[in-house]
């Protein structure tokens, strides 16, 4: 079984689509929630704790922090992100969310403390490490009927820049788009902003 999920965000007017696997953190046999890729798990949570060792993840007590999934770091940067709890729960050594806990490898026997579930969690990781991307950015443009280059009969070329400002005012402008005119319909910037 392929677990995929995507998450689409829309800003400015773009759509931007972060996608995400776990195919190897779960076996056939397992559902989404449980104890994950190669985790005891000792029974359900009472009250959502569990006994030392342990840690509550999705109502179920789960062998020590550690890693679900071995591609963990691929996404480590939406690791304070409130909308991916999941990718928080399978990733909880990599996000460092295991409060109050020793962590744990697969060799050791140190004690783990319960840790907090993921809504407790986000109010305590701060805001987001995680990049917006914008690929590919159209605008449509909306010449006058009578400026258009068939009715006005003229050549005028203009050089166009897209600039992007965050709330923090941090500014990234495009690459300039040469020889623009006004039989253009639609202006497209192929680069990627990050």
């Amino acid at each position: 079984m392929t677990l995929r999920k995507c998450f689409c965000i829309i800003i400015a007017g773009v759509a931007v689509a972060l996608c995400s696997y776990y195919s190897d953190c779960i076996s056939d046999s397992q559902t989404w929630c449980g104890c994950g890729y190669q985790r005891e798990a000792l029974g359900p949570c009472v009250g959502g704790e569990c006994p030392d060792g342990y840690m509550c993840i999705c109502d179920y007590c789960c062998e020590g922090c550690r890693d679900d999934c071995y591609d963990c770091a691929l996404f480590q940067q939406y690791c304070n992100n409130t909308n991916y709890c999941e990718l928080r729960q399978k990733c909880k050594k990599t996000c460092e969310i295991c409060q109050d806990a020793t962590t744990t490898t697969d060799n050791d026997d140190d004690d783990v403390k319960v840790t907090r579930q993921c809504s407790f969690v986000s109010s305590q990781v701060g805001p987001s490490k995680a990049s917006v991307i914008f690929k590919n950015v159209s605008f449509p443009l909306a010449w006058p009927a009578e400026e258009y280059f068939d009715n006005k009969g003229e050549w005028r070329e203009f050089k166009v820049v897209l600039i992007l400002r965050s709330d923090d005012g941090q500014e990234i402008v495009s690459d300039p788009l040469e020889k623009i005119n006004r039989t253009f319909s639609d202006l497209k910037f192929n680069q990627t902003f990050i």
